[in-house]
Formats: C-alpha cells, structure tokens, sequence
C-alpha cells in the first residue's frame, strides 16, 4: 500500500478506474512551490467571442443549455509547447482563454495515453485541478468529456515518461465556454440555482426515498447541455449500467452518449445544512441502445444509455425497478436536478393522467405520456428533464420530456409512459424490453436491485439533523479541528466497531482551506484513545469553492448560500484499509505561520463526545480550555461490512517524525521513529531522487544535511512511510 508518494497521492477527487480522474500530481502545482522547476511558459489559445443565441437561452423542454461549444482541433502537433525534465520526462502545456467564460470543460475527441502517462486541467491559480487523467481513461472510442473548470483560462498539462511506449494520441475537439455562471450561481448553477419551492431529497428519510435517490443522476451531454437521468435494473439483475432518461437532449444519438458524463450523488449531506454535495463521483461516456426519434405523432422521447462502465461500490449506486402497467398511482414522485442543483424531489398527491404532448412543433405519440396537472410539493426546472416519475414503491413509470411548471404555476408537466416505450416499436433500437428483459420473461414490473458488495457498504456518520455544525475558527484559537495557534496538530474522530471492516474511503467538509494545503491523513487503531496507527499519507487539496470567509458560528439559516459554499469533499483509498475493532480517523497538519489554514465542520451540540486531539497526549475536546465541549467532527468513512481475501490488509508501520519542518537553509533536517530509519530517500514531487547526506545517527534519529536543496516542497521516504516538508 505505502508506494512512493508521487505515485498514490490521494485528493478529494475519486480515482478509480471508472472515475474520469485518477492518482497524480501536476508539474504546474511542482513549479509553484519548485522555483528550481524549470519548465517554458504554456502557450496560449484564444477563443472567438460569439453571441448567446436565442435558442441557447430559451430552457427547451426542461433541458438545460449553459455552454457555447467551439470546435477545434487542438493538438501537441499544433498548439502548446513542450519541455523536457532533467529526468528525461516530457510535459506539454497548452492553455485555453475564452472571455468570460465562468468554466471551461473539454472533449477530447482523440484520447489514448500511454502507462504511465498524466494529464491535468486547471485554472490560473490552480484553485482547481481535475485529473488526471491516464491510460485507464482509454476507450476504444478515444473520446473523453471532462468536468468544467472553474474560470475563464485553463490549463492542459500533459505528462509523458521517457520510456513511453508510444507517444500520446491527443487532440481537443471541443472547447465549452460557460456562459451561465454556474460556479458564481447569478443565473444557472451546480447549487442554489433552483427556485425556492424545491425542496432537497435528502430531508425526506423514509427507506423508499434514501434508496431511490441513489439512483438519480445528473447528467452533463456534450459538454454544453444539463438533464437528469435514472439508473435502473434489468430482469437478470447483473448490474448492467442502464441509464433511463430522455431522448430530445441528445443531438446526435451516435456521438452525444460518448461525450456525456453520469454524476452520482450531488445532493446535500444533511436536510439541515447549506453545504454543497460532492461533485467527482462521475462516469464517462456511454452508449445510446434505445431511444425514441423525434418523428411526429410517433415520437416518445425516451432514451436507455448503457454507461462504459458499472459505478463503482463507493458510488453506492442503486438500479431502480420499474413497471409497465398502464393504470395511474394514486400518487407519485420526481427526483431530479433541477437548474443543475444537487438533488431535489417533488411530489404528486394525486392520479396522473393519460395525455398528448404537443412541444417543440412536436405532436408526440398519442396519450404517450403521463400528465402531472399540479405538483403538492416542488416542480420541475431546465436540467430536470429524463428524470424518472416513480409510483408509491419507487418503481419508475416514465421520464420527464417538457412541461411549464414554476415555483408560481406548479402545472402541466408531462413524462412519457414506460408501458409505451417497453415494446410499442418492434426495432431493438426503439423499445426498452430488448435490453431490460433480456430473457423476454415478460413480467410487467420488478423491484430495485442493489448489488450484494453495495449492500454492506454504508456511510457512517456521527453528524445528524439536531446537530448544531459550526465553523470552529476564532481569533483566539484558530481552527479547533485544523491550523490553529494552541499547539493542536492532530485530532482524530472515534468510531466504534466490531469485528472487521473495510474503510473504502471517507467524506469530509471543511470550514478552510487553499489549493496550496496538505494535510496528513490518518487512520488509527485503538479502544478508548488512538493507540496504533494503521495509515497515514498526505492529502493535497486541489480545489475549494469558498466565496468568502465564514466566521464562528452555526451553518444553515443563519447565511446565504452564495457566503458559505461549504463543500463536501470525499477521499478515497486506492485499497481499502481494513479495521479491526473500534478506529479513529482523522489529520495531522503544520502549524506553521505560512501554511495555509485548514479545518473541519464539526458539532457540540447533541452530539457524542467522540473527537480527540493531540498535544503531549490525546484528550477530549471537553479538556481544551476556553472550549470545554462535547464535539463530533464532519468526517463519514464508507465502510464495507465484507471481508475478502483479494482486499489487502494493511499492517502497523512505526510512525515517522520529520522535522523542524519547514527546515531554513543551513538546518538539518531529522526523521524520528521507534526503529532505525532505514531506506531513507527525498524525492521531489515528480519522483526524482534529491541528493543529501547522513551527519548524525543515533538508535531512532537521523539527521541529514540536505543543503543542495532548493526552497520548495519535497518528499522524505523512510521505513515505507513518506512524509511531506518544506525547504525554505
């Protein structure tokens, strides 16, 4: 598990195989705190201006348009620069600048790396990084969206080994300028963008809705277009990864599949919070295998998109029943992501009715859809449409096409009717049964389906509605939980448990943070207090939303969104880490007058006394003075009950001190562990060994003279741990 650091630094962006970004570390981040990096300037490619044309700003039948595509064909061949690192390695920078635009998100249409091969994007100040992007993002197709960035310039940086086995096939084929300022949330938005009436799905806690809600996704197509789709089940219960949503949102049904991305789990944490959901949890590309042609009196707009891979079991994705009777619930419910805002859900309280729908000089199939005449509770938006219409057991029904409700006039919305789209056209490319019973048993509805390793996997929180989070920061103190000027540099949060489990990954949100933070993770053993630590490894934040500073004081109610943009952030393990018995979880972080500040949420209020903090030992957050509360820290692992011998264990290792650190010129630098430190190497962050020498060694110290050295941020390997310090 404890590789050399350049290779398994962890972010809060997912990096598995089917997540659009993976492990690494861009050179660009390298030369901002390397001044000894030396690497040309990025070229620079300008986009035309254009003007927003009526049919991008008109909301079409409850799509959602926020972006101008510009095609290109942007490639190491024409555009950018390279350069070539001592190491022999080569990087190539292209940056990308369309005036005012509030993100940029690409597609390539050639993709194909080779291993052992990187690419990032980010922005200016690289408050945002995605990536990277490697030869496991490689698709027979070679085409691959990516998330937008946040800003008007960004960044492609492209890193290939001296050894490569072939050189990259790269090119941009699309540049999407964001013209809805969906980060700054004025018009169209990732969160607070819908309209008051809509109400977040995670403040309904009934079992029907907390499942069902894991099968809604958001939907970004061909980077410019937002709509909401439903993951749904298959009588073979296999986990085939269907999406459900509608046809009239995809252009160009051969291509706009493979240049969409699926996001899981963009929803508030809790009911009572103001804090947005994680974003990163995300499939790319899929395959169109069923759809509905917009034809009149025969057109009706349905669409099943085969996602390229199975969401992973951290995504906890759940495939929806479905039925295909032809009688109205007596009520039903949309969830859905209304103006690209994390997940909403909206209710009908009475029967839907059989209707025509006549939309976009359209006359769809006869009765082909259902018709919501009022909503109870909630609407739909632009970027609701394909969201599913469930009945009373969270079966869906039909799928959102057009509607005119609003906040102010909840009527007339209309879903096509999933009897109809089951087998009304003979063409396996025109009906659903082909694909969803593939053995043609010919039942008419089945339940949802989890697959068996989601089932015992559950995120575990201490955080709960009653809880009062708040952000722990004052003058006097700092940040309780975080970078603070009391002496606290680590602190951990309790969970009990039994037996042993595997901690896939785990959530957290922040009440700071800075592109340039790194923070140790750490995950230790004990019963009472921290005793043995099992793991621990540096987390280097890559990217923050947080418009303005938030002082003391209570999250939810009391500030706007647009002053909080708390984020959710998740971290997840490239093995899972198996427990046994009760655990702690938690930081360690730099007190140093230049570091940048970091911290958790947490909560005193109604809350277990289950956060611990170290200075000559570990204490309850009741002992620390001028606080003296019972505290819980913003931290859910995601745990798997599951124990299988392909998931590897990971043993106690000594834990290794480094300091001073940062360490002036002329210092010595010691690495401190309980056994003789043995292998000692620094790296810098692209892997190259950095020269030094041993002046002094005892039994569990060694001191070294790294005076060759350059100021900027290293890494030192010894007893397979790796810590993070800086030369100044």
């Amino acid at each position: 598990m404890r590789k050399v650091l350049f290779i398994i630094l962890l972010s809060y962006v997912f990096g598995i195989n089917a997540q659009i970004q993976h492990v690494g570390f861009p050179v660009g981040k390298v030369e901002i705190s390397n001044k000894s990096a030396n690497l040309s300037k990025p070229a620079l490619v300008e986009m035309p201006s254009f003007e927003q044309t009526e049919e991008e700003q008109n909301l079409m039948s409850k799509t959602l348009k926020f972006a101008h595509p510009f095609e290109v064909a942007l490639n190491p061949e024409n555009s950018g620069r390279w350069s070539t690192l001592d190491n022999g390695n080569k990087v190539w920078h292209l940056s990308i600048h369309s005036e005012g635009a509030s993100s940029i998100n690409l597609i390539f249409d050639q993709f194909r790396l080779p291993k052992g091969a990187s690419l990032f994007i980010y922005n200016n100040d690289m408050s945002h990084v995605i990536g990277a992007f490697t030869s496991a993002n490689n698709k027979s197709s070679g085409i691959l969206p990516t998330l937008p960035v946040k800003g008007e310039e960004i960044t492609i940086e492209y890193q290939e080994p001296a050894n490569a086995e072939f050189p990259a096939e790269l090119q941009i084929g699309q540049v999407n300028h964001d013209y809805t300022t969906i980060f700054n949330r004025e018009k169209v938005g990732y969160f607070g963008d819908s309209q008051s009436c809509e109400k977040d799905v995670t403040c309904y806690i009934d079992d029907i809705y907390k499942k069902t809600r894991r099968s809604t996704v958001k939907i970004i197509i061909n980077g410019s277009e937002l709509m909401t789709g439903t993951l749904v089940n298959n009588t073979r219960e296999d986990g085939t990864p269907y999406i459900l949503t509608a046809a009239h949102g995809f252009e160009n049904y051969d291509l706009s599949a493979e240049k969409s991305l699926f996001i899981f789990n963009y929803q508030v944490p809790l009911c009572f919070t103001d804090v947005e959901g994680t974003r990163e949890q995300s499939v790319a590309g899929g395959t169109i295998v069923s759809y509905s042609p917009k034809v009149n009196n025969e057109a009706l707009d349905f669409a099943l998109v085969k996602m390229s891979v199975k969401p992973p079991t951290a995504y906890r994705a759940y495939y929806a029943g479905w039925n295909r009777s032809t009688t109205s619930p007596d009520y039903s419910f949309c969830i859905h992501h209304p103006q690209g805002d994390v997940k909403k859900i909206s209710f009908d309280d009475n029967a839907l009715s059989k209707k025509t729908l006549n939309a976009n000089s359209i006359s769809y199939y006869p009765n082909g859809h259902w018709r919501v005449y009022s909503w109870e509770v909630g609407v739909t938006e632009g970027g609701s449409s394909g969201s599913g219409i469930f009945n009373p057991q969270g079966q869906v029904i039909g799928g959102l096409s057009a509607g005119s409700a609003t906040c102010s006039s909840p009527y007339n919305d209309y879903y096509y009717r999933f009897d109809l789209a089951w087998n009304t056209y003979e063409a396996n490319d025109r009906q659903l049964a082909h694909w969803l019973d593939p053995d043609s048993t010919d039942i008419s509805e089945i339940s949802a389906y989890e697959p068996s390793n989601v089932n015992k996997t559950k995120r575990l929180t201490h955080i709960h509605d009653s809880s009062d989070v708040t952000v722990a920061k004052n003058t006097t103190i700092g940040n309780i939980a975080g970078n603070n000027n009391v002496g606290i540099t680590h602190f951990v949060e309790k969970f009990e448990n039994s037996g042993q489990k595997q901690i896939l990954g785990f959530y957290f949100v922040a009440s700071d943070g800075d592109p340039a933070s790194t923070v140790n993770t750490t995950i230790w053993h004990g019963h009472e207090l921290p005793e043995t630590e099992i793991y621990s490894e540096p987390l280097l934040i890559k990217n923050w939303t947080y418009s303005s500073y938030v002082p003391w004081g209570a999250i939810g109610g009391t500030y706007p969104k647009d002053s909080l943009s708390m984020q959710e952030n998740f971290v997840y393990f490239p093995e899972p880490i198996t427990v046994n018995g009760n655990y702690f979880i938690g930081f360690e972080v730099n007190n140093d007058a230049d570091t940048p500040d970091f911290g958790l949420l947490l909560s005193h209020q109604n809350s277990a006394d289950n956060a611990y903090y170290y200075d000559t030992q570990w204490r309850s957050y009741t002992q620390l003075a001028d606080y003296n509360k019972a505290t819980t820290l913003w931290i859910d692992p995601v745990v798997q009950n599951d124990t299988t011998t392909s998931l590897k264990q990971i043993t106690h290792t000594p834990k290794l001190k480094v300091y001073p650190n940062p360490v002036s010129n002329g210092e010595l630098l010691t690495i401190e562990s309980n056994e003789m430190p043995q292998q000692i190497c620094i790296y810098d962050f692209l892997g190259r060994p950095m020269p030094f020498t041993i002046s002094n060694t005892t039994d569990n110290k060694t001191q070294l003279n790294i005076s060759k050295l350059s100021s900027g941020i290293y890494i030192v390997s010894a007893n397979r741990q790796h810590v993070i310090f800086e030369k100044k």
